[in-house]
């Protein structure tokens, strides 16, 4: 219960008198009437003033008796404060950081200006925001100019961190094999950057082909946290019970990805002998090498392609 507003009415009444012929107006306090306004806050059912109960919109009368016998009579009125409209927002911050803000807002009312506080600190007039805040838990108060005292609950939440997971990837037959990985992020913006097995920078893009295997390292950043995994890529091998391999495609388009043909042994393989021999349709011998890392890139006189390959390898 609040004290609204009171004020004194002051009611007097004049006597004559005459003395020696001399007449004299001498004025005689009869009564004084206070109006008295009691609040009730948001909460608050009832108010109590000299052992009598109010009610909202009930309007009560209190009679006093000075010792110089004059009447005081109290007027007691019952208002209901308004709910303050009012509502604050926060954003995430970094694990660590104090640079949390809590902003608000309210409508102004009959019960304005306002007062605020955080935590039980200093009372602040008309500000609208607290700045350098930690994660955690708040409590803010609004205090109108009536004493009524309104408590919000407020959280700075943190950003959580980011989360990768990766997996082996194989390059086989195809030019290029996607690097595929889960990534958990919070809401933000995301800097990527590959970087290649010899440790140049690759592409800044969030998805990536490997052409060749080997160890790539993929660098996720955001405004709070930096995280690394190294995705290892390896080659596709044949099937385990022969001595070698050789792919059934390849791009001879000079891009520098899978140019050229050749073979691969097992490792399991003791090479004696390799001779590796390719045909044209017509029997006509387009490409031949006694080297393992002999390499076919697709092209005789005019471009023709073989239609039959032979491998004749010994171990």
């Amino acid at each position: 219960m609040k004290i609204l507003v009171s004020y004194i009415l002051l009611i007097l009444s004049f006597c004559c008198s005459a003395t020696n012929g001399n007449l004299f107006a001498n004025p005689t306090l009869l009564a004084d009437t206070t109006l008295l306004g009691l609040v009730l806050c948001p909460g608050e059912t009832q108010a109590e003033y000299h052992g009598s109960i109010y009610r909202f919109g009930e309007v009560g009368y209190h009679t006093f008796t000075s010792s110089m016998g004059t009447d005081s009579v109290v007027k007691v009125s019952v208002f209901q404060s308004p709910v303050l409209d009012f509502w604050a927002t926060t954003s995430p911050i970094c694990k660590g950081s104090k640079d949390g803000i809590i902003d608000f807002w309210d409508n102004v009312d009959i019960t304005a200006p306002y007062q605020f506080s955080l935590d039980g600190d200093q009372t602040r007039d008309v500000e609208y925001n607290y700045t350098g805040l930690a994660a955690g838990y708040y409590e803010l108060r609004a205090r109108n100019r009536v004493g009524c005292i309104f408590e919000y609950e407020l959280t700075i939440p943190t950003l959580p961190n980011l989360e990768l997971e990766t997996h082996i990837e194989v390059v086989g037959c195809e030019d290029l094999v996607p690097i595929r990985y889960k990534l958990k992020s919070p809401p933000q913006p995301l800097q990527f950057q590959w970087q290649g097995p010899s440790g140049e920078v690759l592409s800044t893009d969030s998805l990536f082909q490997a052409s060749e295997p080997g160890l790539y390292l993929l660098t996720i950043t955001n405004q709070c946290d930096t995280i690394r995994r190294g995705i290892k890529v390896t080659i596709e091998e044949g099937p385990s019970d022969l001595p070698f391999f050789v792919p059934n495609s390849f791009s001879p388009n000079d891009d520098g990805i899978n140019d050229c043909l050749q073979a691969h042994l097992s490792p399991s393989t003791q090479l004696l002998g390799f001779q590796f021999l390719i045909f044209d349709r017509w029997g006509g011998e387009v490409f031949s090498s006694n080297d393992l890392g002999g390499c076919w890139d697709g092209t005789k006189g005019q471009g023709t392609w073989p239609r039959h390959i032979c491998l004749d390898a010994q171990g």
